[in-house]
């Protein structure tokens, strides 16, 4: 009887000691790290409690507390909060002023460590404290020339596989460019619409898209904003009418220095895109 009650009680110790190296385990290399997949990086709302994990949780080396010092230096130390989290495997950073406000929502590049503002459409190298110009052609195979930087292709279905071939590397990189869908409900049930792909050469390009038209003295206005602060390539579906040499769609388009709003117009007599006085700054890349 003796030895039964001592086997129980060295099985108890031997289960707790089993449990208690378990959680440990699970809780050094899971819960805090997030390329472990853990805890951590599930989706988080960007609360206070984050700041608790400022010292176990890293990105690119740098924890979660010298993150925001960064950030807040880039900010003139302005910034009232700035929180740091995993959503999903993405890092993200968000900025708020003294009145609450979110003035900056950053996402991280795994590979480079730049930030992507998406209110600002500005890239971010905090480690040196200033915004940087990258490459947004990857996975296009499109050529700018000379001092060109936009492409815009209008691309009908019949004529999507092959815009594809000729402009990118692989379907695959065409399906990742973030879609824009503006078309009304039935046309989009029905499959119906227009295909437009913009291309802008880096990031410092900025693209904004807008409805428009011609007022009563006739001049060009904007109206409603289809498009703003955008990084990297898109997909915009509408329905347009592509044969009208009218504009009812525009886009205000910037790049060091230069500034204009260019209409989306098609020729009368080609049918082709009408980008008179702009074939220095776009590139013409639909298939005809």
């Amino acid at each position: 009887m003796k030895k039964m009650i001592i086997g129980i009680i060295i099985g108890i110790i031997v289960t707790l000691v089993i449990v208690t190296v378990t959680i440990l385990v699970y809780t050094k290399f899971f819960m805090f790290v997030p390329d472990k997949g853990g805890m951590i990086n599930q989706d988080i709302e960007p609360t206070g409690d984050i700041k608790t994990y400022e010292d176990s949780v890293e990105f690119k080396g740098m924890t979660v507390s010298q993150w925001r010092e960064k950030i807040r230096q880039y900010h003139n130390r302005n910034p009232k909060d700035i929180y740091c989290y995993y959503d999903s495997s993405e890092f993200i950073a968000i900025v708020y002023n003294e009145k609450d406000e979110e003035v900056a929502h950053y996402r991280f590049d795994d590979e480079t460590g730049y930030a992507l503002d998406t209110i600002s459409g500005d890239v971010v190298d905090f480690l040196e404290g200033k915004t940087v110009e990258v490459s947004t052609t990857y996975g296009t195979t499109v050529k700018f020339i000379d001092n060109q930087f936009l492409a815009i292709g209008y691309v009908p279905d019949i004529h999507l596989e092959e815009f594809v071939n000729n402009n990118f590397v692989s379907e695959d990189d065409f399906k990742m460019l973030s879609v824009n869908d503006f078309r009304h409900e039935d046309e989009r049930k029905e499959g119906n619409g227009n295909r437009f792909v913009f291309i802008p050469k880096t990031s410092d390009v900025k693209v904004e898209v807008y409805d428009c038209f011609i007022n009563d003295k006739g001049e060009l206005e904007l109206d409603n904003t289809l498009i703003s602060n955008t990084v990297g390539s898109f997909v915009l579906l509408d329905d347009y009418m592509p044969e009208s040499t009218t504009p009812t769609m525009c886009i205000k388009l910037k790049y060091h220095g230069f500034e204009d709003i260019i209409p989306i117009v098609f020729s009368g007599k080609d049918g082709k895109l009408d980008l008179t006085g702009h074939e220095m700054e776009v590139l013409d890349i639909s298939p005809y």
